[in-house]
Protein backbone atom coordinates (compact mmCIF):
# COMPACT_ATOMS: atom_id res chain seq x y z
CA UNK A 1 0.00 0.00 0.00
CA UNK A 2 3.12 2.39 0.19
CA UNK A 3 3.42 2.44 -3.12
CA UNK A 4 0.01 2.74 -4.23
CA UNK A 5 -1.04 6.16 -5.11
CA UNK A 6 -3.99 7.82 -2.95
CA UNK A 7 -6.79 6.83 -4.96
CA UNK A 8 -6.43 3.85 -4.98
CA UNK A 9 -5.56 3.21 -1.66
CA UNK A 10 -9.21 5.40 -1.04
CA UNK A 11 -10.78 2.51 -3.21
CA UNK A 12 -9.08 -0.40 -1.35
CA UNK A 13 -10.10 0.92 1.99
CA UNK A 14 -13.65 1.82 0.89
CA UNK A 15 -13.95 -1.31 -0.45
CA UNK A 16 -12.88 -3.56 2.38
CA UNK A 17 -14.95 -1.74 4.45
CA UNK A 18 -17.99 -2.24 2.90
CA UNK A 19 -17.25 -6.10 2.00
CA UNK A 20 -15.51 -7.14 4.92
CA UNK A 21 -17.04 -4.61 8.00
CA UNK A 22 -16.15 -6.78 10.02
CA UNK A 23 -12.47 -7.42 9.69
CA UNK A 24 -12.36 -3.45 8.71
CA UNK A 25 -13.18 -2.15 12.00
CA UNK A 26 -10.63 -5.17 14.01
CA UNK A 27 -7.71 -6.59 13.02
CA UNK A 28 -7.27 -3.96 9.49
CA UNK A 29 -7.68 -0.89 11.71
CA UNK A 30 -5.68 -2.48 14.48
CA UNK A 31 -2.60 -3.99 12.19
CA UNK A 32 -2.98 -0.16 10.40
CA UNK A 33 -3.31 1.80 13.45
CA UNK A 34 -2.47 0.29 16.56
CA UNK A 35 -5.08 2.54 18.09
CA UNK A 36 -6.61 2.75 21.27
CA UNK A 37 -10.06 1.95 19.60
CA UNK A 38 -8.97 -0.86 17.27
CA UNK A 39 -7.54 -2.58 19.79
CA UNK A 40 -10.47 -2.75 22.14
CA UNK A 41 -12.89 -3.77 19.12
CA UNK A 42 -10.30 -6.35 18.12
CA UNK A 43 -10.17 -7.61 21.93
CA UNK A 44 -14.00 -7.43 22.35
CA UNK A 45 -14.29 -9.46 19.44
CA UNK A 46 -11.99 -12.25 20.77
CA UNK A 47 -13.56 -12.38 24.23
CA UNK A 48 -17.00 -12.64 22.07
CA UNK A 49 -15.02 -15.46 19.89
CA UNK A 50 -14.28 -17.50 22.91
CA UNK A 51 -17.43 -16.78 24.87
CA UNK A 52 -19.11 -18.53 21.67
CA UNK A 53 -16.83 -21.07 21.43
CA UNK A 54 -17.31 -22.42 25.10
CA UNK A 55 -21.10 -21.93 24.67
CA UNK A 56 -21.37 -24.22 22.18
CA UNK A 57 -18.91 -26.58 22.58
CA UNK A 58 -19.86 -29.87 23.82
CA UNK A 59 -23.52 -28.82 23.09
CA UNK A 60 -25.87 -31.70 21.96
CA UNK A 61 -22.51 -33.91 22.25
CA UNK A 62 -21.58 -31.95 19.29
CA UNK A 63 -17.17 -31.16 19.63
CA UNK A 64 -15.54 -28.49 17.24
CA UNK A 65 -11.78 -28.10 16.89
CA UNK A 66 -10.75 -24.55 15.32
CA UNK A 67 -8.27 -22.95 12.61
CA UNK A 68 -7.27 -19.82 14.86
CA UNK A 69 -6.47 -19.49 17.89
CA UNK A 70 -7.91 -16.18 19.94
CA UNK A 71 -5.63 -16.94 23.16
CA UNK A 72 -2.44 -16.56 21.16
CA UNK A 73 -3.75 -13.53 19.35
CA UNK A 74 -5.20 -11.64 22.30
CA UNK A 75 -1.38 -12.16 23.73
CA UNK A 76 0.01 -10.66 20.61
CA UNK A 77 -1.99 -8.08 20.96
CA UNK A 78 -1.42 -7.09 24.65
CA UNK A 79 2.59 -7.86 24.12
CA UNK A 80 2.31 -5.90 20.93
CA UNK A 81 0.35 -2.71 23.09
CA UNK A 82 1.67 0.65 23.72
CA UNK A 83 -1.51 2.09 24.86
CA UNK A 84 -2.88 1.56 28.82
CA UNK A 85 -5.42 -1.11 27.97
CA UNK A 86 -8.58 -0.12 30.25
CA UNK A 87 -9.05 -2.13 33.12
CA UNK A 88 -12.72 -3.71 31.98
CA UNK A 89 -11.47 -5.21 29.27
CA UNK A 90 -8.28 -6.89 31.14
CA UNK A 91 -11.19 -8.08 33.97
CA UNK A 92 -13.61 -9.05 30.60
CA UNK A 93 -10.44 -11.17 29.69
CA UNK A 94 -9.82 -12.99 32.85
CA UNK A 95 -13.43 -13.73 32.75
CA UNK A 96 -13.68 -15.66 29.58
CA UNK A 97 -10.80 -17.51 29.68
CA UNK A 98 -11.59 -18.51 33.23
CA UNK A 99 -15.06 -19.38 31.45
CA UNK A 100 -12.77 -21.70 29.46
CA UNK A 101 -11.12 -23.39 32.45
CA UNK A 102 -13.72 -24.12 34.10
CA UNK A 103 -16.28 -25.31 31.18
CA UNK A 104 -16.48 -29.24 31.63
CA UNK A 105 -17.01 -29.40 27.80
CA UNK A 106 -14.04 -27.34 26.78
CA UNK A 107 -11.34 -29.12 25.22
CA UNK A 108 -8.18 -29.87 26.56
CA UNK A 109 -5.69 -27.66 23.89
CA UNK A 110 -8.63 -24.88 24.26
CA UNK A 111 -7.73 -25.12 28.47
CA UNK A 112 -4.04 -24.59 27.95
CA UNK A 113 -4.59 -22.08 26.08
CA UNK A 114 -6.25 -20.22 28.61
CA UNK A 115 -4.19 -21.16 31.23
CA UNK A 116 -1.41 -19.33 28.96
CA UNK A 117 -3.71 -16.05 28.85
CA UNK A 118 -4.67 -15.83 32.31
CA UNK A 119 -0.98 -16.64 33.92
CA UNK A 120 0.07 -13.71 31.52
CA UNK A 121 -2.37 -11.19 32.50
CA UNK A 122 -1.93 -11.96 36.20
CA UNK A 123 2.10 -11.65 35.52
CA UNK A 124 1.28 -8.21 33.67
CA UNK A 125 -1.37 -6.78 35.68
CA UNK A 126 -1.01 -8.70 39.37
CA UNK A 127 -3.93 -5.85 40.59
CA UNK A 128 -6.38 -8.43 38.53
CA UNK A 129 -5.85 -11.14 41.41
CA UNK A 130 -8.04 -8.62 43.89
CA UNK A 131 -10.35 -7.68 41.32
CA UNK A 132 -11.16 -11.34 40.61
CA UNK A 133 -10.55 -13.12 43.66
CA UNK A 134 -13.74 -14.84 43.72
CA UNK A 135 -13.58 -16.34 40.36
CA UNK A 136 -10.02 -17.09 40.70
CA UNK A 137 -10.49 -19.03 43.55
CA UNK A 138 -12.94 -21.29 41.93
CA UNK A 139 -10.01 -22.54 39.60
CA UNK A 140 -8.40 -23.26 42.84
CA UNK A 141 -10.67 -25.42 43.86
CA UNK A 142 -10.76 -27.37 40.56
CA UNK A 143 -10.62 -31.21 41.16
CA UNK A 144 -10.84 -31.94 37.68
CA UNK A 145 -8.17 -29.71 36.00
CA UNK A 146 -6.41 -32.65 34.79
CA UNK A 147 -9.70 -33.85 32.57
CA UNK A 148 -10.61 -32.26 29.74
CA UNK A 149 -11.77 -33.95 25.83
CA UNK A 150 -8.54 -34.39 24.13
CA UNK A 151 -7.51 -34.86 20.79
CA UNK A 152 -5.18 -36.95 18.48
CA UNK A 153 -4.37 -33.96 16.30
CA UNK A 154 -1.72 -32.53 19.96
CA UNK A 155 1.02 -32.97 21.87
CA UNK A 156 -1.44 -31.15 24.43
CA UNK A 157 -3.14 -34.15 27.34
CA UNK A 158 -3.76 -34.32 30.88
CA UNK A 159 -0.26 -34.22 31.89
CA UNK A 160 0.88 -30.53 29.75
CA UNK A 161 -2.75 -28.92 31.71
CA UNK A 162 -1.47 -30.72 34.74
CA UNK A 163 1.64 -28.61 34.54
CA UNK A 164 -0.44 -25.61 33.41
CA UNK A 165 -2.83 -25.39 36.45
CA UNK A 166 0.60 -25.52 39.23
CA UNK A 167 2.31 -22.97 37.39
CA UNK A 168 -1.25 -21.16 37.47
CA UNK A 169 -1.04 -21.73 41.16
CA UNK A 170 2.41 -20.22 41.89
CA UNK A 171 1.20 -17.13 40.06
CA UNK A 172 -1.11 -16.41 42.83
CA UNK A 173 1.86 -17.14 45.27
CA UNK A 174 0.66 -21.13 46.52
CA UNK A 175 4.13 -23.32 46.84
CA UNK A 176 3.45 -25.93 44.09
CA UNK A 177 6.96 -26.83 44.21
CA UNK A 178 6.80 -30.80 45.18
CA UNK A 179 3.80 -31.35 42.37
CA UNK A 180 5.61 -29.15 39.40
CA UNK A 181 8.54 -31.54 40.37
CA UNK A 182 6.71 -34.96 40.07
CA UNK A 183 4.75 -33.49 37.06
CA UNK A 184 7.98 -32.35 35.08
CA UNK A 185 9.25 -35.93 35.33
CA UNK A 186 6.53 -37.29 32.86
CA UNK A 187 8.11 -34.88 30.21
CA UNK A 188 10.05 -37.20 28.48
CA UNK A 189 8.88 -36.94 24.97
CA UNK A 190 9.21 -34.16 22.23
CA UNK A 191 5.53 -33.26 22.15
CA UNK A 192 5.18 -32.74 25.99
CA UNK A 193 8.32 -30.74 26.16
CA UNK A 194 7.48 -28.49 23.18
CA UNK A 195 4.25 -27.36 24.97
CA UNK A 196 6.04 -27.09 28.69
CA UNK A 197 8.41 -24.61 27.09
CA UNK A 198 5.76 -22.70 25.45
CA UNK A 199 3.89 -22.21 29.05
CA UNK A 200 7.15 -22.12 31.13
CA UNK A 201 8.42 -18.84 29.40
CA UNK A 202 4.85 -17.47 29.44
CA UNK A 203 5.36 -17.88 33.33
CA UNK A 204 8.57 -15.81 33.12
CA UNK A 205 7.06 -12.99 32.32
CA UNK A 206 7.65 -10.36 34.26
CA UNK A 207 9.86 -11.85 36.57
CA UNK A 208 11.89 -8.82 37.29
CA UNK A 209 8.49 -7.19 39.23
CA UNK A 210 6.84 -10.51 40.51
CA UNK A 211 9.40 -12.79 42.23
CA UNK A 212 9.54 -16.55 41.33
CA UNK A 213 10.54 -18.91 44.00
CA UNK A 214 14.46 -20.18 43.57
CA UNK A 215 13.63 -23.40 43.94
CA UNK A 216 11.18 -22.70 40.95
CA UNK A 217 13.83 -21.26 39.11
CA UNK A 218 16.49 -23.90 39.58
CA UNK A 219 13.32 -26.88 38.43
CA UNK A 220 12.80 -25.25 35.34
CA UNK A 221 16.69 -24.50 34.65
CA UNK A 222 17.33 -27.91 35.08
CA UNK A 223 14.48 -28.86 32.38
CA UNK A 224 15.79 -25.83 30.21
CA UNK A 225 19.13 -27.49 29.96
CA UNK A 226 18.09 -30.97 29.78
CA UNK A 227 15.62 -30.31 26.42
CA UNK A 228 18.59 -28.31 25.32
CA UNK A 229 20.13 -31.48 24.22
CA UNK A 230 17.19 -33.17 22.41
CA UNK A 231 17.73 -34.85 19.64
CA UNK A 232 14.05 -33.03 18.12
CA UNK A 233 14.71 -29.77 16.17
CA UNK A 234 11.49 -28.60 17.42
CA UNK A 235 12.08 -29.18 21.20
CA UNK A 236 15.58 -27.18 20.77
CA UNK A 237 13.48 -24.43 18.58
CA UNK A 238 11.13 -23.81 21.55
CA UNK A 239 13.89 -24.64 24.27
CA UNK A 240 16.57 -21.68 22.90
CA UNK A 241 13.30 -19.55 23.05
CA UNK A 242 13.03 -20.26 26.53
CA UNK A 243 16.67 -19.88 27.23
CA UNK A 244 16.76 -16.44 25.89
CA UNK A 245 14.08 -15.39 28.20
CA UNK A 246 15.84 -17.11 31.37
CA UNK A 247 19.36 -15.37 30.32
CA UNK A 248 17.20 -12.61 31.93
CA UNK A 249 17.94 -14.23 35.49
CA UNK A 250 20.90 -12.70 36.21
CA UNK A 251 21.78 -15.34 38.50
CA UNK A 252 21.83 -18.09 35.69
CA UNK A 253 23.02 -15.60 32.89
CA UNK A 254 26.77 -17.19 33.07
CA UNK A 255 25.46 -20.77 32.64
CA UNK A 256 22.85 -20.15 29.88
CA UNK A 257 25.09 -17.40 28.19
CA UNK A 258 27.83 -20.39 27.54
CA UNK A 259 24.64 -22.51 26.47
CA UNK A 260 23.30 -20.14 24.23
CA UNK A 261 27.45 -19.76 22.64
CA UNK A 262 27.54 -23.63 21.97
CA UNK A 263 24.20 -23.25 19.86
CA UNK A 264 25.56 -20.98 17.81
CA UNK A 265 28.60 -22.85 17.49
CA UNK A 266 27.14 -26.70 16.96
CA UNK A 267 22.92 -26.45 16.32
CA UNK A 268 21.34 -26.45 12.97
CA UNK A 269 20.78 -22.88 11.32
CA UNK A 270 16.76 -22.81 12.67
CA UNK A 271 17.86 -22.74 15.98
CA UNK A 272 21.10 -21.04 15.69
CA UNK A 273 18.84 -18.08 13.98
CA UNK A 274 16.88 -17.54 17.30
CA UNK A 275 20.04 -16.64 18.68
CA UNK A 276 21.02 -14.30 16.50
CA UNK A 277 17.60 -12.30 16.20
CA UNK A 278 18.19 -11.82 19.63
CA UNK A 279 21.69 -10.54 19.98
CA UNK A 280 21.07 -6.95 20.51
CA UNK A 281 19.05 -8.18 23.75
CA UNK A 282 22.24 -10.60 24.77
CA UNK A 283 24.36 -7.49 24.25
CA UNK A 284 22.91 -5.64 26.81
CA UNK A 285 23.60 -8.03 29.56
CA UNK A 286 27.10 -9.28 28.24
CA UNK A 287 28.29 -7.60 24.86
CA UNK A 288 31.92 -9.79 25.34
CA UNK A 289 29.28 -13.13 24.71
CA UNK A 290 27.54 -10.98 22.30
CA UNK A 291 30.41 -10.33 20.27
CA UNK A 292 31.81 -13.99 20.43
CA UNK A 293 28.47 -15.28 18.77
CA UNK A 294 28.54 -12.88 16.22
CA UNK A 295 32.16 -13.61 15.29
CA UNK A 296 31.20 -17.26 15.46
CA UNK A 297 27.94 -16.54 12.85
CA UNK A 298 30.35 -14.48 10.45
CA UNK A 299 32.11 -17.58 9.97
CA UNK A 300 29.61 -19.74 9.49
CA UNK A 301 29.44 -21.81 6.68
CA UNK A 302 25.63 -21.57 6.43
CA UNK A 303 24.98 -18.33 3.87
CA UNK A 304 22.18 -17.45 5.95
CA UNK A 305 23.16 -17.40 9.61
CA UNK A 306 26.13 -14.99 7.70
CA UNK A 307 23.40 -13.11 6.34
CA UNK A 308 21.52 -12.39 9.51
CA UNK A 309 24.68 -10.89 10.96
CA UNK A 310 25.61 -8.70 8.08
CA UNK A 311 22.51 -7.38 7.83
CA UNK A 312 22.59 -6.13 11.42
CA UNK A 313 25.36 -4.21 10.99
Amino acid sequence: MENMDIQHVELLENFIQVEWADFYSTEYQFEKKGTVDSEMNLLNRLIDDINKRNEIQGKNGTFSLYGSDPYLYIMGILRASENNIDESILNKLIVCVAGTILSKNQTINEKVSAYKVIIYLLKCYPELMECNDVLLKKIVKMKDYDQANETMISHIDNIVSSLCHFLFLETLGMNKYKEIVEILSFFGNPGRQIEACKVLKVFLTNHENLKISSNIESLILQSVLLWSNSTDIDVRWYNVQLQLKFYELKKFRKVIGQNLQMIAMNDNAIVKSQVLHKLEKIRVYDSKLASVISETAENDNNYVIRKIIVDQK
